[in-house]
């Protein structure tokens, strides 16, 4: 079909804040470039395609948007073949829902005037049709392919942040799972007031103390290993089973620098 290509958005990684946002941290996510998701006009419709009916159904209902979009051209696309090619799995928050949003609204919203709080308002309208309800961070990051502070409640767009290089590492424990699930597990368990408590006092300023650290290139790992603890102290729910062995000291050995192998606990951090 002859259509100017379409582009590609990045998958997203929210470092910090994933849970604690919601309770007064900051939080900080950033694009993640080797994987990326993008429109294209395929032949014979592949597993995603549905995907777009189903979202294409939404829109047509959705009434508190502001901007506006072609949705005609949109349901024509996809009835000629339009797809989703993508690298980004899905159910690892890598951001697939966001940077199919990006997709969208990159490819056929017509009116867009660059104001930012407008534009993350549209991004998590949409992407609610997949979670329930968004907060525009993942469609945003992939859309602008920048990183995005939350602090106090307000965006704050950074540009290219300079990482102090340490030893760490994403794990892939090749488990996906339900983000709606996980949240409802974090919802039961801040009901307990000792938990509640632990979070406000304890997990919060470690977190903002860590996000401190990457955006100034800092050190991170005093608060990354902190984090950790904590997470592997209260959080066993939240903690593939089989990735907890890597917080223990004899994986560490192997995978971490000498200097950093005597902590007792904790490789990386679950957000």
């Amino acid at each position: 079909m002859d259509h100017p290509p379409f582009k590609s958005f990045s998958a997203k990684l929210l470092l910090f804040g994933e849970h604690t946002v919601v309770h007064g941290s900051k939080a900080l996510a950033i694009p993640y470039t080797k994987m990326f998701m993008q429109f294209q006009f395929l032949e014979e419709n592949n597993e995603f395609h549905i995907h777009l009916v189903n979202l294409h159904n939404y829109l047509i209902k959705l009434t508190n948007l502001h901007y506006r979009y072609d949705l005609e051209r949109f349901g024509r696309d996809i009835s000629n073949g339009l797809n989703i090619i993508s690298t980004i799995p899905i159910g690892y928050g890598a951001g697939s829902s966001g940077a199919l949003v990006a997709c969208f609204f990159d490819a056929y919203c017509v009116n867009f005037d660059q104001h930012i709080d407008l534009l993350k308002q549209d991004l998590a309208n949409i992407e609610s049709f997949f979670h329930g309800k968004s907060s525009g961070i993942d469609p945003l990051v992939s859309y602008l392919n920048r990183s995005v502070l939350i602090n106090g409640g307000k965006v704050e767009i950074r540009d290219k942040i300079s990482f102090k290089q340490e030893e760490l590492f994403i794990l892939d424990s090749q488990i996906s799972r339900s983000t709606e699930q996980y949240v409802e597990v974090f919802k039961e368990k801040i009901k307990e007031e000792s938990f509640a408590v632990a979070i406000k006092e304890k997990l919060v300023p470690l977190n903002n103390g860590a996000i401190h650290n990457y955006i100034f290139n800092e050190s991170i790992w005093q608060n990354f290993v902190q984090i950790s603890k904590w997470q592997l102290a209260n959080m066993q729910e939240f903690i593939p089973r089989k990735s907890k062995i890597f917080g223990k000291q004899d994986s560490i050995h192997k995978t971490m620098p000498l200097s950093y192998a005597g902590q007792e606990e904790v490789v990386f951090s679950w957000g």
